[in-house]
């Protein structure tokens, strides 16, 4: 029945008069109904699988996006880690560097001990 959206119900009046006025009508009506609805639910068909398709596209490009974070990520933290090694390894070599300088400065003041030395020795001959 045409009020339980069944668009399928005709009417079937021979009568040349108003009642079969309104039955050719109330047919006509319910054709177009029926056809609009089927050309809803091909639209609705097709835009449903235009909306999947396009959602594939996305999950695709969004993958491939975090694939190239974590990639970045990785090399970032590789070169991170290098650059922790280098810092270390020039502390390292700056307290080096400071331990020789200490020592250098030990070797003038004896250097320079014994300069005296020599200068007092070779005063007294």
């Amino acid at each position: 029945m045409a009020l339980n959206g069944d668009l399928t119900t005709r009417v079937y009046l021979e009568t040349k008069d108003e009642l079969g006025d309104l039955g050719r009508a109330f047919n006509k009506i319910a054709n177009n109904l029926q056809e609009s609805s089927s050309r809803i639910e091909t639209t609705e068909k097709s835009v449903d699988m235009k909306v999947k398709a396009k959602t594939q596209v996305l999950e695709e490009i969004i993958n491939a996006l975090e694939q190239k974070v974590k990639n970045r990520t990785l090399e970032l933290q590789r070169i991170i880690d290098e650059l922790e090694v280098i810092q270390k390894k020039s502390k390292n070599k700056e307290m080096e560097t400071e331990q020789l300088k200490k020592e250098l400065d030990d070797l003038k003041q004896v250097l320079n001990r014994c300069q005296v030395e020599r200068k007092g020795l070779t005063k007294k001959k």
